[in-house]
């Protein structure tokens, strides 16, 4: 289900989603594990990537420079900046292997800070606008709701990110919240659950 480009990105074939986030598709350099083909995603997962670089493009290096075994689909700046590194279509997403046993049907969101987030008022605003209308995006794009959009801690991460008060504010804050293309959507009729399974993680 995959084609290779020389020297760029494994790519799910199918009907490519475009949620108004730029792309720069991830370089697969780990060759034990390929990206692969998820199911539909049913799930949104939070994460912070510890570092303290502003920009989305930083993320980007980070993931795309070292031979690491995970990766993630979309990325957040504390600037407010936000890239698409691994593609997502109408019926799957390429895998990130970030989240343990929700790879297969889940789409993760690293959020750059130096650690976890207490709380929205911890979060750059243009971080985390960004972040609202993101996720709000994605929502809509696979009838995800509010009670899908849940932590990398839920699912076994060992950093607890991207902080439990901070998922409180933030699923708080999505009902009201509008898409990246400014539409004001509800909170999702899908079948995402907030309830992670248990495990490890694999960032």
């Amino acid at each position: 289900t995959f084609a290779q480009t020389a020297g760029g990105p494994t790519r799910c074939s199918g009907t490519v989603i475009d949620v108004g986030v730029p792309k720069k598709l991830l370089p697969f350099r780990d060759l034990a594990r390929p990206g692969t083909c998820g199911s539909k995603p049913t799930a949104i997962v939070m994460h912070t990537t510890w570092g303290s670089e502003q920009g989305a493009n930083d993320l980007w290096n980070y993931f795309a420079t070292a031979n690491r075994a995970a990766s993630t689909q979309f990325v957040v700046g504390r600037d407010g900046s936000m890239l698409q590194m691994l593609e997502t279509l109408a019926d799957k997403a390429e895998i990130g292997w970030a989240v343990g046993p929700r790879n297969n049907n889940t789409v993760s969101i690293e959020l750059n800070n130096p650690g976890n987030y207490q709380s929205k008022g911890e979060v750059p605003p243009a971080q985390y606008e960004s972040a609202l209308r993101m996720v709000k995006s994605l929502m809509q794009a696979y009838d995800i709701p509010v009670s899908g959009v849940i932590s990398h801690g839920s699912l076994g991460g060992g950093a607890g990110d991207p902080g439990e008060g901070f998922m409180r504010d933030f699923r708080a804050d999505l009902p009201g919240a509008t898409a990246l293309d400014g539409s004001a959507i509800g909170t999702g009729t899908g079948t995402g659950t907030g309830t992670g399974t248990g495990g490890s993680a694999s960032d």
